[in-house]
């Protein structure tokens, strides 16, 4: 069994934000151990608990996020629910089920019908 593990950039979200072991044994035999143990700082991740992406680095050259999370889009700037996103969430719904995808929703701190969830419930 072959693990198709992506670039570096990659390859560091995988393994201290998603605290995937198997991304950080692959970034450990590219980096080596001092190189290794700087990033897993700057990343704020420990051998057991997974961090965040360090302030001031992009998600992607492009500077546009990576998440494929159709809650973290669904509602624009101005409030109002994207068609298409939207179809997404309705897909999900009923593939899925209410329980399943709330769960989703709350993974990016918003709430089924797109809102932010306020602060003192999270």
């Amino acid at each position: 069994m072959s693990i198709n593990l992506k670039p570096t950039a990659d390859l560091e979200e995988q393994a201290f934000a998603q605290n995937n072991i198997t991304a950080r044994s692959k970034l450990y035999s590219q980096l080596g151990p001092a190189e290794y143990a700087e990033r897993e700082r700057a990343w704020g991740a420990t051998k057991f608990r997974a961090g965040n992406r360090p302030e001031g680095t992009e998600t992607k050259p492009n500077g546009k996020a990576t998440s494929t999370n159709p809650f973290t889009t669904l509602r624009g700037k101005d409030g109002k629910i994207d068609p298409v996103q939207m179809a997404k969430v309705v897909s999900m719904l009923r593939a899925m089920g209410t329980k399943a995808v709330a769960a989703i929703a709350r993974s990016v701190d918003k709430r089924l019908d797109g809102t932010d969830i306020p602060q003192r419930y999270l």
